[in-house]
C-alpha cells in the first residue's frame, strides 16, 4: 500500500494492513460496500432536510409579501414609486415592526411557509433512528434520551463495546 501522511510518503506492506471489507456484489474485486451505503437515501434526506431549513433562515428565495393594487389597474411608475416608498419606509432594523399607512386601497398577501405541515422534525428524528438501529448504536450514546431511564443509560455503554466497537 502507499500512504501519504501530512509530508511523509512510503509503501506499507500488505502485512501490517487489517483491512474490514464488505465485498460489493456487483463488484468483488473492488473496495467493497460500506453499511452506510444501504443508508444513502436517509443521510440523503437528513442533509436535504437541514439544507432546507438552512436556506429558510438564509435567504428563503421568495419574497414574505405580494402588495397588488385592489382595482387592478396600477400603472409601472405608481407600482415603482409604491415600492420605493414601502422600502424606504420599513427596511432596517429600527423600523422593523412598525406599521405603514396607505391612502388606497392595496391587497397585502403574505406568504408564509408552515413547518409544521411539512413535519420536518419528526422527518430528521425518523431518519437518525433508522441510521442508529442500521449500526446497532444505543440512543444513548448520541445524548437521545426519549425513552431512557438510568438501568438503559447504564447498559447503553456495555451494548455499545459488545456489539458495536468489538466486532
Amino acid at each position: 500500500f502507499r500512504v501519504g501522511f501530512r509530508g511523509w510518503r512510503g509503501v506499507i506492506p500488505d502485512t501490517e494492513f487489517v483491512w474490514f471489507s464488505d465485498p460489493d456484489p456487483a463488484n468483488p474485486y473492488g473496495r467493497g460496500s460500506g453499511t452506510a451505503m444501504s443508508l444513502a437515501d436517509e443521510l440523503e434526506t437528513d442533509e436535504y432536510t437541514a439544507k432546507h431549513l438552512k436556506a429558510f433562515f438564509y435567504n428563503r428565495a421568495r419574497p414574505d409579501l405580494i402588495i397588488s393594487p385592489k382595482d387592478g389597474n396600477a400603472t409601472e411608475g405608481n407600482m415603482k414609486r409604491l415600492e420605493a416608498d414601502w422600502l424606504a419606509r420599513t427596511q432596517g432594523f429600527w423600523r422593523s415592526f412598525k406599521p405603514y399607512f396607505m391612502t388606497r386601497a392595496v391587497e397585502v398577501k403574505e406568504l408564509e411557509q408552515n413547518f409544521r405541515q411539512l413535519s420536518l422534525v419528526p422527518l430528521r428524528e425518523f431518519e437518525r433512528d433508522a441510521i442508529l438501529q442500521v449500526f446497532g448504536m444505543p440512543p444513548e450514546i448520541l445524548g437521545v434520551l426519549t425513552n431512557s431511564n438510568r438501568a438503559t443509560i447504564a447498559a447503553s455503554d456495555y451494548l455499545m463495546n459488545t456489539y458495536v466497537v468489538v466486532p
